[in-house]
């Protein structure tokens, strides 16, 4: 199996592909003459610090940890209910 790693060098405008990790195949100019990257960039939820933005399981984690919470809660409710009385 080839696995190839395409770097772009935005600065220098620069362009090379690699061969699993070893194995450099074109070492060159980029090929497009503005400089810009050739992809697009979409952040379903933005963040100016990332290029793919707030990943979505950490976006509804703490939505996840409050229903977790909530779901133990009434298993540990159902147990004590239905548990023995004891006198006192």
């Amino acid at each position: 199996m080839v696995v190839l790693y395409h770097y772009f060098n935005k600065q220098d405008k620069t362009y090379a592909i690699i061969a699993n990790k070893q194995n450099v195949l074109f070492d060159g100019k980029m090929i497009y003459p503005d400089g810009k990257l050739p992809f697009d960039v979409c952040q379903h939820y933005p963040n100016n610090s990332c290029l793919y933005g707030i990943s979505i399981p950490r976006k509804v984690r703490t939505e996840k940890a409050y229903t977790n919470n909530m779901q133990q809660y009434m298993i540990d409710g159902a147990k004590l209910a239905s548990g023995k009385i004891l006198a006192m």
